[in-house]
């Protein structure tokens, strides 16, 4: 009977045994894509600001861990960049912040996303952000999300196992973006 309860025990209790630090499943199955919204923007001036929606959507069936900074950091283990294109074809990257980060920005940069669910952000668009932007015109905006995967490091302090991030890139959805120019007011009436 020692021996049948002993045997049971190691069954029961063996996967709390196992070390916390190894990382879990391979990320490959995730499927993660990414939305901006509206699909349709306007500047009425080179000063003029549009809020976009950017919003990274796990469709797979495992969580997937993203960076929770949408910004462009030149070297961020993951980020995300809006290309802007002219009528022409050109092709701009909106402007990045080239900056060191530390090893606890890094471990802090990601964000779980449970099977289909997304993240979100809301990104500003001007002329500021994006240079291009300065000339009146239509334009094409696209974001591209790209993450180097790695590992988040286990955390005792919470009990959490170490997780693997999910690599790749992938394209959003192409929205317009109408530039007007400078408004001029109209003429005054001579009366």
């Amino acid at each position: 009977m020692k021996i049948l309860s002993f045997a049971l025990g190691i069954t029961l209790f063996a996967p709390l045994l196992a070390p916390v630090s190894q990382p879990g499943p391979a990320t490959a199955h995730a499927a993660v894509r990414v939305t901006l919204s509206p699909p349709q923007a306007t500047l009425r001036d080179p000063d003029d600001t549009v809020n976009l929606t950017v919003e990274i959507h796990n469709d797979g069936a495992e969580d997937v861990y993203v960076s929770h900074l949408l910004v462009g950091f030149e070297n961020a283990p993951a980020k995300l960049v809006l290309e802007v294109s002219d009528a022409a074809g050109y092709t701009f990257k909106c402007e990045s912040l080239n900056m060191i980060l530390s090893e606890h920005i890094v471990r802090e940069w990601w964000t779980k996303v449970a099977p289909n669910h997304f993240y979100g952000s809301e990104v500003k668009l001007n002329a500021a952000t994006c240079e291009c932007l300065r000339t009146a015109g239509d334009y094409t905006l696209l974001a591209k999300y790209a993450s180097h995967g790695g590992t988040i490091p286990a955390n005792s302090e919470w009990n959490m196992p170490a997780h693997p991030v999910w690599k790749g890139e992938v394209t959003s959805n192409v929205i317009k973006v109408h530039v007007l120019g400078t408004i001029n007011p109209p003429p005054k009436k001579r009366g």
